[in-house]
């Protein structure tokens, strides 16, 4: 049994495998993953996504969006709300 650097986290692990690169399954699949660097939508941290399409770092960004959507969406598709000098006074309450 030889002693190894796992490629993706950096720990000593051991493998009879001669050319072993990651200590589990789970390092070798995030190291296959083949998706540009992108900038969160809200924090504008840079990462690596795990889809193509996400847009968000973490699980707390993504809430964010969805709680600043779900603020104001309503507000324009509101009959109340239909000129754009009412919403921004309501807005800055």
């Amino acid at each position: 049994m030889a002693q190894f650097i796992c490629q993706m986290c950096d720990s000593d692990f051991e493998s009879y495998n001669k050319n072993a690169k990651y200590c589990s399954q789970s390092c070798k699949g995030k190291a296959y993953i083949k998706h540009s660097i992108k900038k969160c939508k809200i924090c504008r941290q840079e990462y690596k996504p795990i889809r193509a399409t996400s847009k968000f770092c973490s699980l707390k960004c993504c809430a964010a969006d969805k709680k600043n959507r779900l603020v104001l969406i309503p507000l324009f598709l509101s009959a109340q709300y239909t000129d754009l000098v009412t919403i921004m006074e309501f807005l800055e309450r």
